[in-house]
């Protein structure tokens, strides 16, 4: 939406919304009265992540308050995490289980031990959201992509199982190890798998969705695209500060958690492809999440530095409380999207 225009008389002056604005405008309008229809009333959906604790994890979040506002009861089984230690709690109406992990996996055995203790927590607490609330579909979120073990327990009474496609594990698993083999080829059976069970598949962008396609075999009426964003209405606009820039033209800013897979090692080159010439500042805020050492071979360009760090670094530089805009399904396809997940 273009800003409105303010003038010293006390007239307002409404702008001409833009095109996108217009559209935007109408989506929202759209799913709003959708929810407000509660057509999942009398449903339940129980959702299962594991990587990360939830409310923490936003698309998570959103995914399970959108799903609540349309009169479905929402479970949600997840770890523990700093600050999201209760085993049991209820946030705005959804029904949070968290269990315990072993320990923060590195190597391959480290790996088994954590899926292997979650999969025992995810079956013994979904027998117990089943118990307690019900469930009429499994909403899994990998990674890792071993949930349809949990979900296919339930398959012969009649639930549902739904597959949200966050991140490609065999690539993942390959980016992280710079390598294949035996547990590379688990991983591509796990997907193939978690693809077949599946009902209904949602991926994060239109890369993801080719794949579930493509190489999980699933019908393209079967595969939906889910985007997920901020909530606008907890965010507050500012005019910029050209101080951040340290005198560069350009300003990159990184919001998010930094996994070893990343390839951050490789971010100093892309801002000298991106501003050979002006120069580019990086700064970046993240979660205290991923401890892992940083990847073999980080390194800094000469030039370009970490750049100016950012107030409050020990925190998240956004945030968004409650729930966020109700979630867009969309089956367009042919934008060219990033080959790794997000909105």
């Amino acid at each position: 939406m273009t800003a409105l225009p303010r003038q010293e008389r006390s007239t307002t002056i409404v702008a001409k919304p833009t095109p996108s604005a217009r559209s935007a405008a109408e989506a929202r309008e759209r799913a709003d009265s959708i929810l407000a229809a509660k057509p999942l009333t009398g449903k339940g959906i129980l959702i299962i992540v594991e990587n990360l604790p939830v409310p923490f994890d936003r698309r998570v979040w959103q995914e399970a308050t959108t799903l609540q506002k349309a009169g479905a009861t929402v479970s949600v089984i997840c770890p523990t995490g700093k600050g999201f230690d209760a085993p049991h709690e209820t946030i705005d109406g959804i029904h949070v289980y968290r269990h315990k992990l072993p320990l923060d996996a590195h190597g391959a055995l480290g790996y088994l031990a954590e899926y292997s203790a979650a999969l025992f927590w995810e079956t013994f607490l979904a027998f117990r959201v089943l118990r307690r609330h019900g469930f009429d579909a499994i909403h899994a979120c990998n990674p890792p992509d071993l949930i349809f073990l949990v979900a296919a327990l339930f398959k012969p009474f009649g639930k549902k199982f739904m597959f949200d496609h966050h991140d490609i594990n065999p690539e993942l698993y390959e980016a992280k190890f710079g390598k294949r083999g035996f547990f590379w080829r688990l991983m591509v059976l796990a997907e193939r798998l978690t693809f077949g069970l599946a009902d209904v598949s949602i991926a994060t962008n239109n890369s993801y969705r080719d794949i579930a396609i493509e190489r999980g075999k699933m019908a393209p009426d079967d595969v939906y695209v889910v985007r997920s964003g901020p909530n606008l209405d907890k965010l507050k606009r500012v005019p910029p500060n050209p101080a951040w820039k340290k005198g560069r033209t350009h300003l990159v800013g990184y919001v998010g958690v930094m996994g070893q897979q990343e390839g951050i090692d490789l971010r100093p080159g892309c801002g000298s492809h991106l501003a050979p010439t002006r120069g580019c500042a990086v700064t970046h805020a993240r979660p205290p999440v991923d401890r892992r050492r940083p990847p073999p071979g980080a390194r800094r360009a000469a030039g370009h530095g970490r750049g100016p760090p950012l107030p409050g670094a020990r925190r998240p530089l956004l945030t968004t409380a409650g729930a966020g805009p109700p979630a867009a399904a969309d089956r367009r396809q042919g934008r060219p999207d990033a080959g790794r997940g997000g909105p």
